[in-house]
C-alpha cells in the first residue's frame, strides 16, 4: 500500500477517507523492537561510561597536567569556562606576560617582548596569548577588554580552545572519546531496528471493515510504537553527540588526585576572594584554584570567561560538588501559574479540538457533490488534498493532546503545594530583548550533608520578584506546586 493512499484519518478509500486497521500482533512486536532497541542504547552508553573517578585525599601537591586540563579532569571530562582564565593566570605564573591591580576594578595585563626559555606553548594556550598581544597597546591593556566578540563568535572561540585541551587530554592518556566509530554504526543501526518495523507496519496496514473506527488497539499500538520510534531517534542522537570524553584508567587516577586538591582548597577557602594580580604571591595554585571553580574574583576580573549557565560548583552537601543546571524540560507548563494554566488548557485544547475535525472533513467537503460541481480534481489533486489533511490532523491532535495534559497538569496543581529549600546556585535572566522580558530561572540544590542529591537540577522558572528577592550563593525556601514547578514564594534563609 503506498504511503499516498493514506487519508485525514486512514486510507483513501472509493466513496472517502477510511481507516486503517494496523494488525495488533504486528504493531506489538514494532513496539517491542522500539523499547529493546532503547534498551540496548542505554546499556551502550552505560557501557561506555569509562572507568569511575573518587576523590583522593585532600592534598596540596600539585601533578603535571596544565590547569585547563585540570579543568577537564574535574569537570566531568567536559571543558568549562573556567578554563580560560585559569590559563590566562597559569601564563602570567609561568612569566609570559604579568598581572597587576591598580586600585579596585582596575587590573591591567603587562606583555613582554622575551620570551620565557625553554617553554613550550600548547595550542589553546596560543590562542589565549595571541589574544592578549592582539588586544595590548603599547604592551598593556585592562583585562575588562579581554572579549571574545559577539556571542556567536565568542561560542566558536571557546569550542576551539575546548576542542585543544580536549586534544592534549587524550595526549597525555587520561581521557578517548567516548563513542567511536563503532558504537555509532551501532548506534544507528539501532535506530533502524527500531524505527523500521513501525514504519513498516504502518505501511502494510489496511482498511478498516467500519471507516470511522481509526481508534482500534492495533492502530493505538501502532501510534505507540511510533512515538517510541521518534523518542529513539532523539535520545541516540543526544547520546552519540560528537565531543562527549570518557575517563582512561590513568585518567580517572589523575581527576581523583585533583579532586583531592579541590578539597583541600574549598577547606581553606583562600581562593575565593583573591585577585589575579595576587598570581605574583600564589603561583600556579592560583591557576588551578581557578580551574576548579573557587576563585570567583578572578573569573570575574578575566572576561575571557563567563560563568557557565549549565555547569555549576554547590556546598549544599558541606563539600563542594560538580552540578549540571537544566533549563528546560519536556514537561508542559513548567513554572506556570496552575489556574493559567487550566484557562489556557480549554481554550487551546478547544481550538486545535476544532482544528482537528475540520482537517478531518475537509477532505469530505471538497468531494461533496454541490461542490465538485464547480472544481474538478484530478487524482493527483486528491491524493496531495488527502495527504495535507492527514498532515493537519495528525498536528491538530498532537496540539490538543497538549493542551489536555496542561489542562491536567493545571487542575492536579491547583491546591497542592510543598516547601523546598537549599542553596541558590544559579541565577539567571535568558532571552529577552527591546520589546520582551526575559525568562527568569531560579536553580536550587535540594542536597543536605546527610542527604546527597541527583547532580542534575532542574531550574525553577519564577518570577521577576522571586528572582530578585535572593542571591546567588544563599540560601532560600520555595513553596512550590509539585508537578509544574511554580514558585509560590520565597523566604531567605541564614547560611548554616
Amino acid at each position: 500500500m503506498s504511503l499516498a493512499t493514506f487519508g485525514p484519518v486512514g486510507v483513501w478509500g472509493s466513496t472517502g477517507p477510511q481507516a486503517i486497521a494496523a494488525n495488533p500482533a504486528a504493531s506489538i512486536a514494532a513496539l517491542v523492537c522500539a523499547v529493546l532497541a532503547g534498551v540496548a542504547i542505554a546499556v551502550l552508553a552505560r557501557s561506555r561510561r569509562g572507568a569511575p573517578v573518587v576523590a583522593g585525599p585532600a592534598s596540596i601537591e600539585l601533578r603535571a597536567e596544565p590547569p585547563a586540563v585540570v579543568d577537564l579532569l574535574t569537570g566531568g571530562f567536559d571543558v568549562d569556562d573556567d578554563a580560560v582564565p585559569a590559563t590566562v593566570v597559569d601564563l602570567a605564573a609561568r612569566n609570559w606576560f604579568s598581572i597587576e591591580e591598580y586600585g579596585p576594578g582596575n587590573t591591567i595585563i603587562r606583555t613582554r617582548t622575551a620570551r620565557p626559555t625553554g617553554q613550550t606553548l600548547q595550542p589553546y594556550e596560543q590562542m589565549v596569548l595571541d589574544h592578549i598581544e592582539r588586544h595590548a597597546i603599547d604592551g598593556t591593556l585592562p583585562t575588562q577588554v579581554l572579549t571574545t566578540g559577539t556571542k556567536t563568535a565568542a561560542q566558536r572561540w571557546f569550542q576551539r580552545f575546548a576542542k585543544a585541551v580536549t586534544a592534549h587530554g587524550q595526549q597525555l592518556g587520561l581521557c578517548e572519546p567516548r563513542f567511536g566509530w563503532r558504537e555509532r554504526a551501532a548506534g544507528f543501526a539501532l535506530i533502524a531496528v527500531g524505527v523500521g518495523p513501525a514504519l513498516v507496519v504502518a505501511d502494510r496496514a489496511g482498511p478498516a471493515d467500519d471507516p470511522s473506527d481509526w481508534a482500534s488497539a492495533g492502530n493505538i499500538l501502532l501510534g505507540l510504537a511510533l512515538v517510541a520510534a521518534a523518542a529513539l531517534v532523539v535520545g541516540t542522537l543526544r547520546i552519540l553527540r560528537a565531543g562527549l570524553q570518557r575517563a582512561t584508567p590513568a585518567g580517572a587516577a589523575a581527576a581523583a588526585h585533583w579532586l583531592g586538591v579541590r578539597d583541600f582548597y574549598s577547606g581553606t577557602d583562600e581562593f575565593a576572594d583573591r585577585s589575579a594580580a595576587s598570581v605574583a604571591i600564589w603561583d600556579h595554585h592560583l591557576a588551578y584554584a581557578t580551574a576548579m571553580g573557587l576563585a570567583r574574583t578572578v573569573q570575574r576580573q578575566i572576561p575571557f570567561d563567563s560563568e557557565h549557565d549549565r555547569h555549576a560548583w554547590s556546598r549544599a552537601t558541606g563539600k563542594w560538588r560538580r552540578v549540571e543546571v537544566r533549563y528546560r524540560t519536556i514537561r508542559p507548563g513548567w513554572g506556570v501559574h496552575p489556574g493559567w494554566l487550566v484557562f489556557t488548557g480549554l481554550l487551546a485544547g478547544a481550538a486545535w479540538g476544532a482544528a482537528t475535525y475540520g482537517a478531518i472533513r475537509f477532505v469530505e467537503f471538497v468531494r461533496r457533490p454541490d461542490v465538485t460541481e464547480y472544481i474538478t480534481l484530478t487524482a493527483a489533486q486528491e491524493r496531495w488534498i488527502s495527504l495535507g489533511s492527514t498532515a493537519a490532523a495528525v498536528i491538530a491532535l498532537t496540539g490538543a493532546v497538549h493542551s489536555a495534559v496542561r489542562f491536567l497538569l493545571g487542575a492536579a496543581d491547583l491546591f497542592r503545594h510543598r516547601q523546598v529549600e537549599g542553596e541558590v546556585v544559579r541565577l539567571r535572566a535568558r532571552g529577552g530583548g527591546e520589546d520582551s522580558e526575559p525568562t527568569y530561572h531560579l536553580a536550587l540544590d535540594v542536597a543536605t550533608p546527610t542527604n546527597g542529591a541527583d547532580d542534575s537540577i532542574l531550574a525553577y522558572r519564577v518570577r521577576p520578584n522571586i528572582y530578585r528577592a535572593t542571591a546567588q550563593g544563599a540560601r532560600a525556601r520555595l513553596d512550590v506546586t509539585p508537578l509544574l514547578g511554580y514558585v509560590r514564594s520565597i523566604t531567605a534563609l541564614p547560611d548554616q
